[in-house]
């Protein structure tokens, strides 16, 4: 009787039937994969959604829906980042800060996140920290030459030259002298009431092999201080005598890869070359000389061959 007794509380409780067990775990799978299938679906209309409202302007709803979304999935970087952007626009700098430091604890190496953190707290007048963030930053990352520019471009649009300075002597130590600190240096002259410094920075910028874009700023920026200064004709000398200098060394370059080739019996390219030579001297001497050189090179390319 026992026996009996003690077989039908084993079939009551599951105890010894694999097969009700079996079933009711994957039954449990199933609602496991729906729940999960529906939290994924939630998640990605809430961001949508949140993209939405953040495209037309709405961005405390935008706000709502990407904390909304980063709740249901917190590890989603991608919609942080897009919260980051609108917390900017609405100029919320604790919720900023709250943000950027989440994900510099999962991207400790991402250098625009930290710069973005020192910001912040510079924004909320808390400077000594911002100062402390940014100097462990130039730490982590002491090759990165762009870390240093943002900081001193930061310095200079919050008129803290001194601190600019400061950051600009040490990227000077470690990187020496370049066309970008030369153009930043040109900028904070400006800042601090000092055009003269300013041209002479951008002259000097100008007679490096500038990438086009640094070049266009540069100009921009020297023609601006030109016509506000009422320098205009110094500058416009100033680039004219560098104009002659650069048509001077390339000139003289042509002229000794026209005399490499005829060295070696190339007359026709030792013709071209100074040809493309003669338009860039000013000496009628020389002139002279390299006319009568084409004219002797032209002869003996027509010469045949023996």
């Amino acid at each position: 009787m026992k026996r009996i007794v003690v077989m039908w509380l084993m079939v009551l409780s599951g105890v010894g039937c694999p097969r009700l067990w079996a079933a009711d775990e994957a039954g449990l799978d199933d609602l496991r994969r729906q729940a999960l299938a529906a939290e994924d679906l939630r998640f990605e209309r809430t961001r949508e959604l949140a993209r939405l409202h953040s495209r037309l302007g709405r961005l405390e709803e935008a706000r709502h829906l990407y904390e909304e979304a980063l709740r249901l999935w917190s590890a989603d970087t991608e919609v942080a980042e897009e919260l980051l952007g609108v917390l900017r626009q609405l100029g919320d700098d604790e919720a900023l800060l709250r943000v950027c430091r989440q994900l510099v604890s999962r991207r400790p190496l991402d250098a625009v996140l930290q710069m973005q953190m020192g910001e912040c707290l510079w924004r909320l007048g808390r400077t000594d920290e911002a100062r402390r963030t940014w100097d462990d930053l130039l730490k982590r990352f002491p090759a990165e030459r762009a870390v240093y520019d943002d900081l001193i471009d930061f310095y200079i649009a919050e008129e803290h030259p001194a601190d600019a300075r400061v950051v600009l002597a040490r990227r000077r130590e470690r990187f020496a002298e370049d066309a970008r600190l030369l153009l930043t240096e040109a900028r904070l002259a400006l800042a601090e009431g000092k055009p003269a410094d300013a041209l002479s920075r951008l002259y000097r910028c100008l007679q490096q092999d500038l990438a086009e874009e640094d070049a266009r700023r540069a100009e921009i920026l020297l023609l601006s201080i030109a016509h506000e200064t009422g320098r205009t004709d110094e500058v416009a000398r100033k680039l004219t005598d560098d104009l002659e200098r650069i048509d001077a060394r390339l000139a003289g370059r042509l002229l000794e890869l026209a005399d490499e080739a005829a060295g070696r019996g190339g007359f026709r390219e030792a013709v071209g070359l100074a040809r493309r030579a003669l338009p860039l001297l000013e000496n009628p001497a020389k002139q002279a000389e390299v006319t009568a050189l084409i004219a002797a090179w032209q002869a003996k390319a027509r010469m045949p061959r023996r």
